[in-house]
């Protein structure tokens, strides 16, 4: 079974992958770590972390108190936004997989109308994409065993 990804890996890798505007992205993770305390978070998800574009990058993170939140930028590099969801919002969870290429995506839906895709083709590059195709399982799996909590 692989190892899962950590948020500390995607910590750690965001700043690395971004070192041009790492004070942007420590600023990111420090928002976060404001107000989510790490031992709470079991799983955690960057979307287009491999986008030029660093204000399309966002961080999903599922908590152990049945909440997701998304963390991303808006506005100018000094203004982030966070959005909690609890768990019970959950309307729908669809999982698509291929049988013959490495892809899966997730499309996580909300009651209130908002909706989360996480896709390991396009929320990656290639040498990721592997590693986060068994991750989207994982996050499915979670969000599965947390609804029927």
């Amino acid at each position: 079974m692989e190892q899962k990804i950590t948020y500390q890996e995607i910590r750690n890798f965001a700043k690395k992958k971004k070192p041009d505007i790492a004070f942007v992205v420590e600023g990111l993770f420090s928002k976060i770590e404001e107000v989510i305390n790490e031992k709470d978070i079991q799983i955690a998800y960057a979307k287009n972390l491999f986008s030029e574009d660093h204000k399309k990058l966002e961080i999903l993170i599922l908590t152990n108190k049945n909440i997701i939140y998304s963390i991303k930028f808006i506005g100018n590099d000094n203004c982030f936004e966070i959005t909690a969801i609890k768990i019970k919002m959950l309307e729908e969870i669809v999982y698509k997989s291929s049988t013959h290429l490495l892809f899966n995506e997730l499309k996580i839906k909300f009651k209130n109308g908002k909706e989360i895709v996480l896709c390991n083709e396009t929320d990656f590059n290639d040498n990721w994409q592997s590693k986060y195709y068994n991750h989207i399982k994982e996050i499915y799996k979670l969000l599965l065993d947390l609804q029927g909590a």
